[in-house]
């Protein structure tokens, strides 16, 4: 089974951004954004488009969860 990867090219950063995220999901975009040269908005920006096709919805069971 081959997984797709989300491929930044590495590049000059720009001013940062302020963008509201989950503790987790945020280090990981301010992890890639310094490596990588992308703002944060534009890291996420583009995993979100890449997941945008990728994404299946279906239907769960009341839970108490509130993740």
């Amino acid at each position: 089974l081959s997984m797709d990867k989300l491929i930044l090219p590495r590049r000059k950063r720009r001013t940062p951004e302020i963008v509201r995220l989950e503790p987790k999901a945020a280090a990981v975009a301010a992890e890639l954004a310094a490596e990588t040269g992308y703002s944060v908005q534009s890291i996420v920006s583009q995993m979100v488009l890449f997941c945008k096709d990728r994404v299946e919805l279906a239907d769960m069971e009341a839970t108490d969860d509130t993740d």
